[in-house]
């Protein structure tokens, strides 16, 4: 099963499955389709989730690179889970990287 399998797969399971929202899926979509993977999804490490999320970083904003990171995790428990192809999920351990809070105005 090839990457774009696992991921259509996930995004049916979300929709049919989990009843995701229309938007949620839509977000989830353009997130998963924009990685540049260099090697397949059951090759991945931590190590390779890491790298992943430091060069999308350098590209993207801290709040895109932590819902990238919460799509990835998402989509390795379902294929630990639902399609028992990986035995661990690789992003476990991995922490979202922190923003500051604006604080908000009284009115």
């Amino acid at each position: 099963m090839d990457n774009i399998e696992i991921i259509n797969r996930y995004l049916d399971y979300c929709e049919y499955e989990r009843g995701l929202s229309l938007n949620t899926l839509r977000c989830y979509r353009t997130q998963l389709y924009s990685i540049k993977l260099s090697k397949s999804l059951h090759e991945m490490k931590q190590d390779d989730i890491r790298d992943l999320l430091n060069q999308i970083s350098k590209d993207r904003t801290v709040i895109s690179r932590n819902y990238t990171l919460i799509c990835l995790k998402n989509l390795f428990e379902y294929m630990k889970d639902v399609l028992n192809i990986v035995d661990k999920n690789p992003c476990v351990g991995i922490c979202a990287t922190k923003t500051e809070h604006k604080e908000r105005k009284s009115l």
